[in-house]
């Protein structure tokens, strides 16, 4: 009996050890595509050459600080850089959208630049703009030294921050529609020759469900690769760095995920809350403005209740504003959220409304309003009392 059950433990942790994923990538990551949510890892805070993944920070900077249509002008310093390129030439003028085209889509260092200079002024305006932001999205081992990733010394990141990084990135349609791409033709004013884009992201034409994102290599951070996958109802992304053979890794991390992983759905977009206190104003329901959802390994179960965290300032409120969050903290230290917008109008308080209130909290509502009324009289009494004492 225990020889059959020493057999048994050891078939059984076999299984477990088999569905981890093995890949050859000195660091990794899958996470959720809407937070950045760490839900695997292999060394994934290790600080690592990020090569052309950098570009990831760089479109992201563009989109927060251009319109598609603002023209752009290639700059002394914004062309003839190593490496990638789209050939611009100095003086020419590209739209911001095509100049994403180029950066995502063909890699371009030359692209990187241009917008660099055109953002932030200077190469190293620009970084600093790049490492305050990956900050402010909570990245703790970045620091990036250029806009494209060619190496320099300190320029690293890690597979988790390049997950927090590309996670906000993709809030913009812009960006997902840039990484998307497999071909491109953009505006040019100089160089026509060079119009028509190829994108060097093999994934995203040998993987079902494979939606971008950006490849990148150099001799010293080898081959590295962001995903995203929309597939079966996930969304998740996939970071390698350093991988002998990149196409195979995220295969690997993507088929891992998509056996192992599932969503959870706490609330769906428009549902209402329980009422919920508003200070000054009483209780009121709330709707989810999106869906307040996770991915977890499948038999992981969410919390159910979530924490409801109001942020507005002042009454009134009008309908359909943001007033906060419905907050899930998770068992591995991470949160999902939702925001919450107001169902109607949320007036400030009048007198009437405000004793119609008490009366509804029942027993204790009623004593405050006799302690008020009493109050009010007693007020009343002594300014009349003041009044003939200052008449006499």
């Amino acid at each position: 009996m225990r020889t059959f059950l020493a057999i048994l433990l050891t078939c059984l942790t076999v299984n477990i050890l088999a569905a981890e994923p093995s890949i050859s990538a000195e660091s990794a990551v899958v996470a959720e595509l809407s937070t950045g949510r760490i839900l695997w890892q292999k060394n994934g805070h290790q600080r690592m050459s990020p090569a052309s993944t950098t570009k990831i920070m760089t479109g992201l900077l563009l989109v927060e600080n251009t319109e598609p249509s603002d023209m752009i002008r290639v700059p002394n310093g914004g062309a003839d850089i190593e490496g990638s390129s789209i050939y611009l030439k100095l003086g020419e003028r590209l739209n911001a959208q095509d100049l994403l085209y180029g950066l995502m889509v063909r890699s371009a260092n030359d692209g990187a630049a241009t917008i660099a200079l055109h953002v932030g002024e200077t190469i190293g305006g620009f970084a600093r703009m790049m490492n305050e932001r990956a900050e402010e999205l909570g990245c703790t081992s970045t620091f990036f030294a250029n806009p494209h990733g060619l190496d320099e010394g300190g320029h690293e990141t890690s597979a988790a921050d390049l997950a927090l990084i590309t996670a906000e990135a993709m809030k913009h349609e812009r960006f997902r529609d840039a990484v998307s791409q497999t071909s491109v033709v953009i505006e040019r004013s100089i160089n026509q020759e060079n119009r028509l884009l190829l994108s060097k992201n093999r994934f995203l034409k040998e993987y079902e469900g494979a939606t971008g994102v950006k490849t990148g290599y150099t001799s010293i951070a080898g081959r590295c690769y962001v995903g995203s996958i929309e597939k079966d109802g996930l969304r998740f992304l996939t970071v390698v760095l350093n991988s002998e053979d990149w196409v195979s890794d995220t295969t690997i991390l993507a088929d891992w995920a998509l056996a192992n992983l599932e969503e959870q759905t706490i609330a769906n977009a428009g549902d209402l809350t329980p009422e919920i206190k508003v200070e000054g104003a009483g209780s009121h329901q709330f709707v989810y403005e999106q869906p307040l959802q996770g991915l977890t390994l499948s038999g992981d179960e969410i919390p159910r209740t979530p924490e409801f965290r109001l942020t507005h300032s002042s009454l009134p409120i009008e309908k359909g504003a943001v007033v906060g969050l419905a907050i899930i903290d998770l068992a591995d230290g991470g949160q999902i959220s939702a925001p919450l917008i107001a169902a109607e109008q949320i007036k400030t308080p009048t007198v009437s409304s405000a004793f119609e209130s008490f009366a509804k909290a029942g027993p204790a509502g009623v004593v405050i309003i006799c302690a008020l009324i009493g109050g009010s009289f007693l007020m009343r009494r002594r300014a009349r009392s003041f009044n003939k004492v200052y008449r006499k």
